[in-house]
């Protein structure tokens, strides 16, 4: 049981050598077990149903397993609304999915949670602290905070919170697309896809960065959607993740600046 907490590691990537023995040695009995990172760490995380307890959308009280589904994000598995991107870690059926658009402002037109945080059950965390981590993203990109994709806030145990949304809208007229990419410095989506589909800014640094961790350590973290059981990292590829966990956001400033 002591052993499980190592792989907490593969969320941050930190690594201290004198565990390697029994880093080995854990993942020898995985591998014994034929169990995969992947299935592992979402068969650890609580499932939606147990954390999200009472929901309300546009004022109407709904199943939270209706309008949440458990996705992969860069912190791991994570109970989602409203992201529609299809990718290899979606078991859902692409019919069994909307996208749910908001009409009127207002705090009783909006997304209401009541969420059962639990915190008799943590073990490992990524932040030193506790509560719920609230992430708001573009629903057509995957969700990853080092390249710029999302906000997130940290809300407090036993507290009410409200978070508002914004949205602004930059957009270009097809005329653009006359001119080279090297002048307007920008890509429109059918222009070049990634790995997770059409053309973002946000997956398009994602990509990056995980081409080049695939070079470097030859695998991919299991947070990464296209991530499959045989590329995806596991204990035994810490060192190389902790050696080279700056990489992405080198690749993300040699593309902005």
């Amino acid at each position: 049981m002591e052993s499980i907490k190592f792989l907490g590691n593969l969320y941050d990537y930190s690594y201290d050598i004198s565990d390697r023995g029994e880093i080995d040695y854990f993942q020898n009995i995985l591998d014994g077990l034929q169990l995969k990172i992947r299935e592992i760490m979402r068969n650890l995380t609580t499932p939606c149903e147990d954390f999200l307890k009472i929901c309300h959308w546009k004022g109407v009280a709904v199943n939270c397993s209706k309008i949440f589904q458990l996705r992969r994000t860069f912190e791991g598995d994570c109970c989602t609304f409203n992201y529609f991107k299809i990718t290899q870690d979606w078991w859902m059926r692409r019919d069994d999915f909307s996208n749910l658009t908001h009409g009127e402002p207002g705090t009783q037109n909006g997304l209401s949670v009541l969420v059962n945080d639990e915190p008799e059950d943590y073990y490992c965390t990524v932040i030193s602290s506790m509560g719920i981590n609230v992430q708001v993203f573009i629903p057509g990109d995957y969700p990853d905070k080092a390249s710029g994709g999302l906000i997130e806030s940290i809300c407090d145990i036993g507290s009410e919170n409200f978070l508002e949304v914004i949205p602004t809208t930059v957009a270009a007229v097809s005329d653009v697309m006359n001119h080279p990419v090297d002048k307007r410095q920008c890509l429109f989506e059918e222009e070049e896809l990634t790995q997770f589909g059409v053309y973002s800014q946000s997956d398009c640094f994602v990509d990056c960065r995980m081409r080049s961790m695939m070079a470097l350590c030859q695998c991919i973290p299991f947070t990464i959607p296209w991530s499959t059981d045989p590329t995806a990292c596991t204990l035994r590829d810490l060192p190389c993740l902790n050696r080279y966990r700056g990489a992405g956001s080198a690749i993300r400033v040699i593309f902005v600046y």
